[in-house]
């Protein structure tokens, strides 16, 4: 099996051969830190679809029965993109360490929404999952600001403030457990993977 960046460039590779396999996808290509050569041990897999001429909406719901159908997933996330014309659904992989969560992003021109009316709905449990690794990997990456974002991701969270001797490393672990015991057993996987990652790398940076 191919190892680090080249299996994230298999998966990428193996999700762009299927999604061309669909007469409604105009484009398919990969895109972020893969191409850009701004890849590091936590970058994740960026995929980008254009079906203009369809309902890119409607086209989300396609996607997350391709990728089930595909590959053994914990779960999906989606979000607006930070482009409006655009979403982006986050996959994230059994097999895969948690950084490696493949993001997509749907275009289309005209841009159609909203998701929600076509029946794709969010998982409160796995957003918080989605974003403690994502914090997770900002704190490896020491990120300017992430100490705050830390903070208010507790915050969101836990529905409290942390308190302020609380490293950040421990303000996340306080918000594992938080989801641990409010998780159903499908995200129990992914959770430990979440806590062997606290376990043999954030916990490190309390000596740094």
């Amino acid at each position: 099996m191919a190892q680090g960046n080249d299996l994230r460039l298999a998966t990428a590779h193996q999700i762009l051969a299927i999604v061309r396999s669909d007469t409604r996808v105009r484009k398919a290509f990969l895109r972020g830190s893969l191409v850009d050569g701004h890849v590091d041990a936590y970058s994740d897999i960026d995929v980008g679809i254009d079906v203009s001429g369809y309902d890119n909406a409607a086209y989300c719901q396609v996607i997350i029965e391709t990728m089930s159908r595909s590959f053994d997933l914990h779960f999906y996330d989606w979000r607006g993109s930070l482009m409006p014309q655009s979403y982006v659904l986050a996959f994230y992989i059994k097999g895969l360490p948690i950084f490696w969560n493949v993001d997509v992003e749907c275009t289309a021109t005209p841009h159609h929404g909203t998701l929600t009316r076509h029946g794709v709905k969010r998982d409160t449990v796995a957003s918080f999952l989605k974003l403690w690794a994502m914090n997770a990997k900002y704190l490896l990456r020491n990120a300017p600001g992430i100490e705050q974002q830390v903070k208010d991701f507790a915050k969101r969270a836990l529905g409290i403030e942390a308190p302020e001797h609380m490293a950040s490393v421990e303000v996340m672990a306080a918000v594992l457990n938080h989801l641990r015991t409010n998780a159903h057993p499908r995200h129990s996987e992914f959770i430990d993977a979440c806590q062997d990652v606290h376990e043999r790398q954030l916990l490190r940076l309390l000596n740094r």
